[in-house]
């Protein structure tokens, strides 16, 4: 008897998918972004967010082959946490030929690859999300392990204060750290001190600036518009080398440019201008010594004055400084000058700061006892300086049982204050308790109290309700209950 058998036989097909089909199975056919191949060694560039799947073309720089290595993080600092799947990476060139694949955790080695001419190169990478999921990215970083070193080539050498006049047309893009041309000036600090490096006064072009320890870095400061479009950075730096490396905001621009360094001050101007102990005529104004001076000179006077014609107080030996004679409900500034002695002579004047003394204190209404007030704050003026609007205080007479304050049917969003004194609120505030009005609850003693009735924003103002309500039949304390504003 003959036996027929039929032998089944599978092929599973483990070929490596090409790109392009890998991007039509994952539905992003088309690269996401581009970037450029690190040009020198010890250089990393970091890639754009690619979503799951999506790839983006790499264009190299350097001479050709050159070996990389890959890392992928998720996120675009270099040291960050593991993926929760190890994400896969493969580079492929142009013409879709694999170069390699394999895991690069950013936490890990990485992955290698040797490029072969035919670029730009494709660095696909997949971290087990799904493909071209939104929000969940995968920055690609890339270093150059065979790359020539970067040469760091300085165009000017200044030694301390000074100026330095040129053009990034045609000097090349040394640094790196934009894709503009740069120019690089090496700066000799024989102090240290707060200096200045400006490109303010005769720059003729968008400038990106950048300071650091190293030719060619920024790991100090950088600055894009800080005189706009120009650049400034001043920084409290020691003695020694710096570099400064003058930059384009945009890839393609260039121009001519100054750069003023400025040294720092030999009596340096105090800081941390303040004012306290504000009351209707009086203040206590007070600094921070810019440097070891012990005396300063100030003056004062209503806002906007121009100096010279204020109230000068000169040898101040103290960093701070009881100030009376000011009218009230009135805004002041002033200024104050470090005074070094000898032949270092005085600081530039710092300030001016700003200041308003207390208004008086108006009370507008009188309770004594249970009753009710209408009203408005609408012209009634900015009395009390608890807030920027105008407002209206109350004042009543506290007898030892449970009141409710209502303020409640309010026809405007309302702030309220409660005190012990005139504009005051050292008991208790409040906001919003009852909608936009406001509400208190507070145990207080038999005396007299003022209720600040005052609009959130600065231009709040409107009719008001106050009421204040008989206690409950049965009390036996002396708790109140400040409640609606």
């Amino acid at each position: 008897m003959t036996q027929l058998f039929t032998k089944l036989v599978v092929f599973v097909c483990l070929c490596a998918l090409t790109s392009t089909q890998l991007f039509a199975q994952c539905g992003v056919g088309n690269p996401f972004s581009s970037s450029t191949l690190p040009a020198n060694s010890g250089v990393v560039v970091a890639g754009p967010c690619d979503y799951g799947g999506e790839y983006t073309p790499w264009t190299e720089v350097a001479a050709s082959p050159q070996t990389y290595n890959v890392v992928v993080c998720n996120s675009v600092a270099t040291a960050n946490p593991a993926f929760t799947n190890s994400p896969w990476v493969e580079v492929r060139d142009n013409a879709d030929n694999l170069l390699n694949s394999g895991y690069a955790d950013c936490t890990g080695a990485g992955m290698d690859f040797t490029s072969n001419g035919a670029g730009p190169y494709k660095i696909s990478t997949w971290d087990g999300n799904t493909c071209g999921t939104p929000s969940v990215c995968s920055y690609t970083q890339v270093e150059c392990l065979t790359c020539p070193a970067a040469v760091c080539n300085i165009g000017s050498t200044l030694n301390g204060a000074g100026t330095v006049s040129g053009t990034t047309l045609g000097s090349g893009n040394n640094s790196l750290l934009r894709a503009s041309e740069d120019y690089i000036v090496q700066v000799n600090l024989p102090s240290a001190g707060n200096w200045t490096f400006s490109l303010c006064n005769g720059s003729s072009f968008d400038t990106y600036l950048y300071l650091g320890t190293t030719c060619g870095a920024g790991n100090i400061a950088s600055n894009d518009d800080g005189c706009a479009p120009y650049s400034t950075i001043t920084s409290n730096l020691a003695a020694g080398t710096y570099f400064v490396t003058i930059e384009a905001f945009g890839a393609t621009t260039t121009g001519a440019f100054t750069l003023t360094v400025v040294a720092p001050p030999t009596c340096p101007a105090p800081t941390a201008l303040t004012a306290s102990g504000l009351t209707a005529s009086a203040a206590t104004l007070s600094w921070t010594a810019g440097g070891t001076e012990t005396a300063w000179n100030l003056e004062w006077g209503a806002t906007g004055f121009t100096q010279g014609t204020g109230t000068l107080v000169s040898g101040l030996s103290a960093a701070s400084y009881s100030a009376s004679g000011f009218s009230s409900c009135t805004a002041y500034q002033y200024y104050v000058q470090a005074d070094c002695g000898g032949a270092t002579g005085t600081s530039t004047w710092a300030g001016p700061f700003s200041f308003t003394t207390f208004c008086p204190c108006i009370t507008d209404y009188t309770l004594n006892g249970a009753g009710t007030i209408t009203g408005t704050t609408l012209g009634a003026g900015n009395d009390c300086t608890l807030r920027d609007s105008e407002d209206v205080t109350i004042s009543w007479y506290n007898i030892p049982w449970q009141l409710d304050n209502s303020l409640c049917g309010s026809a405007f969003d309302t702030y309220l204050y409660l005190g012990t004194t005139c504009c005051l609120g050292d008991i208790a505030s409040n906001d919003d308790a009852c909608g936009l009005q406001s509400s208190v609850t507070t145990n207080v003693t038999a005396g007299t109290y003022y209720v600040t009735v005052e609009g959130f924003s600065a231009t709040g103002a409107g009719a008001f309700t106050f009421t204040l309500s008989p206690p409950p039949a049965a009390h036996d304390g002396d708790d109140y209950q400040v409640l609606y504003l």
